[in-house]
């Protein structure tokens, strides 16, 4: 059996990154989004192993010592990962497979799995990120520099990306309803 596709979605907190991915999701039912571990507080109308599994500190630094993430990082000083077993279960069983993730966590994945399909959407314009993020008023305040390394020299997304994608062009194009 051939191994599923692993596609890495990726863009800066306020970017339009979740809305772009249920849209993708709901068209193309037969790919399946990875739930990611992070250590932070579940938001409003997200729930445990929907949106997130939702871990302690402790228990996810126990789970890294143990190996259990394909990729991690620390952003805005919360931890994320994707569970190494279930993406390697899942693309042996055929299955694509879609990761929503921070940049750092997808250099990593595509250092390791370099056939990953990578994608960085843009915002509009830092305008725009910053007037989202204040409106969601969920983020601890910081530049919209620190939201998501930008595409180009200091971005190791960006030197592996397959394609750079604007929400402005996206949702033009496949409205989000």
């Amino acid at each position: 059996m051939t191994a599923g596709n692993l596609f890495i979605i990726c863009a800066p907190s306020g970017a339009g990154k979740t809305s772009l991915v249920n849209a993708l999701l709901e068209r193309e039912p037969d790919i399946e989004l990875s739930i990611s571990y992070t250590t932070r507080a579940p938001r409003p109308g997200e729930s445990r192993g929907r949106s997130y599994h939702f871990v302690s500190r402790e228990e996810f630094l126990a789970m890294a010592a143990r190996g259990e993430f394909l990729e991690s990082a620390e952003v805005h000083g919360n931890l994320y990962a994707t569970s190494q077993a279930w993406i390697t279960a899942r693309r042996a069983e055929g299955r694509d497979i879609l990761l929503e993730i921070d940049w750092q966590g997808a250099a990593q994945v595509r250092r390791l799995i370099p056939d990953a399909v990578g994608v960085f959407i843009l915002p509009p314009s830092q305008e725009a990120l910053r007037r989202r993020l204040e409106e969601r008023g969920q983020d601890a305040p910081r530049s919209s520099s620190d939201a998501c390394a930008p595409p180009g020299r200091s971005s190791p997304m960006s030197r592996s990306s397959t394609m750079l994608l604007s929400t402005r062009v996206l949702t033009s194009r496949w409205p989000i309803s």
